[in-house]
């Protein structure tokens, strides 16, 4: 009966996000929170993930009058009443309402098991921050089912009240999970038995999204430093659309529709002209204008940052690094060798 849940996007007349956060808290979106008419059911607030309230949306389901199916629901999730901070109860309620890509069914009791903070070389400093660890073989299982090229070393999971990120331990026998208590935000959930994916190890594109530029800032490096990023960004974009290779290299990274950009790729690659194609030409001409509203209007300055990537930060279980180091190992998205292994201070 998935019609008794709903996920909501509040929007303006223009159909535009809401332009100031208060206004999700205005007296008429507290009203819809409450009772939601849609046809000749009445829908009430059930939940909402960090980037659902960025965007203006929130998780609905159908309003009962005995035994709130809402109320039912937040307790599957388990207890939290021993939240008392408003913003910290909206977050872990929110936890399992963020996105994932496929989830794995596992039996809790045989394969999921909590180790000590200290368990790792770092005992000076006996905090993982969120980061435990799983068998290569259950790790082989998720590559398989959901067909992760490559060999990936860490996946981000969510298993009920467990969130944070899993590293591959090659001395794990068997199907197991090893979680810390800093991974466990709340003592128990009724969806222990479904392990979701959100994210694994694999290139992402570098973005200077706002929160970087503050840091940057404020370490001293120069306005003028970000201004001629965008405009080179810019630049590159109008002077290579009609460059297939070229454009092909940027919109990999920076577009909204990866399927466009892999429709572009496959072309390009079989010997495609896309300027002979009027089809892909105006899939071309989309996917450079949207990497060009990703410049300007977006909270990044350009598409991506030349010779950057995100990394998935985890911990040293060996002890092997040295105080203010770290190890790095960028591999290409073509998914080639890695083509950086460095230690880094």
């Amino acid at each position: 009966e998935a019609w008794k849940v709903l996920r909501v996007a509040f929007r303006e007349d223009n159909k535009h996000e809401l332009w100031r956060p208060l206004s999700y808290f205005d007296d008429r979106f507290i009203k819809l929170f409450r009772s939601l008419p849609i046809l000749n059911r009445e829908y009430e607030f059930l939940a909402y993930s960090a980037s659902q309230l960025r965007k203006g949306c929130a998780w609905m389901c159908l309003k009962e009058e005995k035994d709130s199916l809402a109320e039912r629901i937040r307790r599957d999730i388990g207890d939290l009443s021993e939240i008392k901070v408003v913003p910290k109860y909206a977050a872990r309620l929110g936890q399992l309402f963020s996105s994932s890509f496929g989830n794995i069914k596992i039996d809790y009791e045989s394969t999921v098991k909590r180790i000590e903070e200290k368990d790792s070389c770092w005992q000076s400093a006996p905090f993982s921050e969120g980061i435990g660890k799983i068998s290569q073989s259950l790790m082989n299982e998720i590559q398989l089912k959901y067909r992760i090229p490559g060999r990936i070393s860490a996946i981000q999971i969510r298993l009920g009240s467990i969130k944070g990120v899993l590293t591959v331990d090659p001395e794990i026998k068997g199907d197991q999970i090893c979680f810390r208590d800093s991974m466990k935000k709340w003592p128990f959930s009724s969806f222990e038995n479904s392990l979701n994916i959100l994210n694994y190890s694999k290139y992402e594109p570098a973005y200077l999204v706002r929160q970087i530029i503050y840091l940057l800032c404020f370490l001293g490096i120069e306005d003028q430093v970000f201004l001629d990023i965008q405009q080179e960004n810019i630049q590159d974009l109008l002077q290579n659309e009609n460059e297939n290779k070229d454009i092909i290299r940027y919109i990999r990274n920076g577009t909204p529709f990866p399927l466009a950009a892999q429709l572009l790729k496959n072309c390009f690659d079989k010997g495609i002209d896309l300027e002979k194609e009027p089809f892909l030409e105006g899939v071309n001409r989309v996917t450079t204008i949207r990497a060009l509203i990703n410049i300007i209007g977006k909270r990044c300055v350009g598409p991506f940052v030349k010779d950057g990537a995100v990394l998935f930060g985890v911990l040293d279980e060996y002890g092997i690094l040295k105080e203010d180091e770290i190890y790095v190992c960028v591999s290409p998205s073509n998914g080639e060798d890695p083509s950086d292994v460095k230690v880094v201070e």
